[in-house]
């Protein structure tokens, strides 16, 4: 959700320069690898985790109390903005990039999803119902869920066919290609 998160941020920038309308009409679309996910806390926990303290170089004991530890904290503060959210109706947008989307209307038309139904860190589920949501709203929605790759592996699992897909995807919907006269 890192990714998500800094569209996010820029998407709401864009808001707040004067031509920032004629340069979101200009995105022509959006892919979404292993995202959007409403991730929960031992999720999460997961993700800092592995990043942090690599399997390779750390005992499973350690990493899994350190898991536990973050899983902990991560549920303490989801804990205190779901109590923010009784008097701040927009306390989850604010806090996770997941409900901030949710709320965009002027996401980009053409959308594809790329995800896995083994990520352990970004459901398939969570990302499925974001996709409906979109579809829902009339955006243009391509998804490819694969059984077998891990979170934000699906380039190094299936080379060819993310390569495929995404390209199709670009000439499709984002940059056509138009026979020259």
């Amino acid at each position: 959700m890192n990714g998500c998160t800094l569209f996010v941020a820029l998407w709401d920038l864009l808001d707040t320069v004067t031509n920032g309308a004629q340069i979101k009409q200009r995105v022509k679309g959006i892919i979404f690898d292993s995202s959007p996910a409403n991730v929960q806390p031992m999720q999460s926990a997961n993700a800092v985790s592995f990043a942090t303290l690599p399997p390779s170089q750390y005992s499973e004991i350690f990493r899994s109390t350190y898991k536990l530890i973050l899983a902990g904290f991560f549920a303490s503060h989801r804990a205190i903005v779901w109590i923010q959210s009784f008097f701040d109706s927009t306390a989850f947008e604010t806090n996770y990039a997941y409900f901030r989307m949710l709320k965009i209307m002027d996401l980009p038309k053409n959308q594809l999803y790329l995800y896995s139904n083994a990520d352990d860190i970004c459901s398939d589920h969570s990302i499925e119902d974001f996709l409906k949501n979109q579809q829902e709203r009339g955006m243009n929605v391509r998804a490819k869920c694969w059984e077998n790759s891990a979170h934000v592996q699906h380039l190094r699992a299936h080379p060819e066919e993310y390569s495929e897909i995404c390209g199709k995807f670009l000439a499709d919907s984002v940059i056509p290609i138009t026979p020259r006269p």
